[in-house]
């Protein structure tokens, strides 16, 4: 009975050692051997003109570059609008720092085991690169990931995984001017109410100048708009015959962004903005209560 006993309490005096170790580096990934490398060539970094962001079983979002200005968009829907610019930065930055990574494989036969459900293309001087990006570990702290130039698996930490989404929300700026341009950027205003035929015009030495334009700045639209959105039965061309309001700003290198509202409900309304440099134009989504403030701010600007 006590060689028994014996027997029994080494067993579990091993067993509590090997526990023990699994909280040491013995077992952890870092003892394997790291490679310090970047998910995208940092030469590249500013070269960048696109990125595809594609997630099994939903459809795929477009982050693209018209001009200087930065925009996402569905490649098979009407969806288009200004991407959320510093986050398409922070992004880039992140793919082009260098990291640790470990290899856990030069080729592997079956590759589902990886879960690879999420692939960025990014696209940079008339080539691109492919990055598929597959299940966390059991740890949930390290991402298995390939490229489109080997068979070879690795895993990478979770620092990317905010930005592995297709979510339209998570990539499109909310305001109704785009972020991406400054207020200083604009030298000069023309209000036109089409509604009362009436025309403003504002330039920095006015005093109402620099707060109109800074509330201008804040405000945020209301999602994009679709033909879904059109009321009575109307086109989108029927709809654009008939603005109720349209401002232009003109910035000091002689870019320029018009806006255009038009009416689609007694509570809703399509505001179309292009931006005339990057030859863009994204059509939105307003309530009436954000155009009632659009006009009252015309009201309300006093002259020098």
């Amino acid at each position: 009975m006590k060689i028994k006993n014996s027997a029994l309490f080494g067993i579990s005096i091993f067993l509590v050692i090997l526990y023990l170790l699994s909280f040491t580096k013995i077992f952890s990934p870092e003892k394997r051997k790291v490679q310090k490398t970047a998910l995208l060539n940092p030469k590249y970094k500013e070269a960048v003109t696109s990125i595809k962001l594609s997630q099994k079983d939903q459809e795929s979002l477009l982050l693209e570059k018209a001009g200087d200005l930065w925009t996402v968009r569905r490649e098979n829907s009407d969806f288009s609008a200004p991407a959320d610019s510093k986050r398409i930065k922070d992004f880039i930055s992140l793919l082009s720092n260098i990291i640790n990574v470990y290899k856990i494989s030069d080729k592997q036969n079956d590759y589902s085991s990886f879960s690879f459900d999420f692939s960025l293309r990014i696209s940079y001087e008339n080539t691109f690169s492919d990055i598929f990006f597959g299940k966390h570990d059991f740890s949930q702290t390290l991402r298995y990931f390939m490229t489109g130039k080997s068979a070879a698996v690795y895993q990478a930490g979770s620092q990317f995984d905010n930005f592995l989404t297709v979510s339209k929300t998570f990539w499109t700026e909310p305001y109704l001017i785009s972020r991406q341009l400054t207020s200083s950027d604009i030298q000069r205003i023309t209000i036109s109410d089409l509604e009362s035929q009436s025309r403003q015009i504002l330039t920095p030495q006015n005093k109402s100048f620099k707060n109109y334009l800074s509330e201008l700045l804040e405000l945020r639209h209301a999602g994009i708009f679709s033909e879904e959105d059109s009321f009575q039965g109307q086109t989108n061309t029927e709809i654009t015959k008939n603005p109720v309001l349209k401002l232009e700003l003109e910035t000091g290198n002689k870019d320029q962004i018009t806006i255009s509202a038009y009416r689609i409900s007694d509570e809703n309304l399509r505001l179309s903005v292009n931006y005339k440099k990057a030859n863009y134009t994204c059509d939105l989504k307003i309530s009436n209560w954000t155009f009632l403030k659009l006009k009252q701010k015309e009201t309300e600007l006093n002259y020098i």
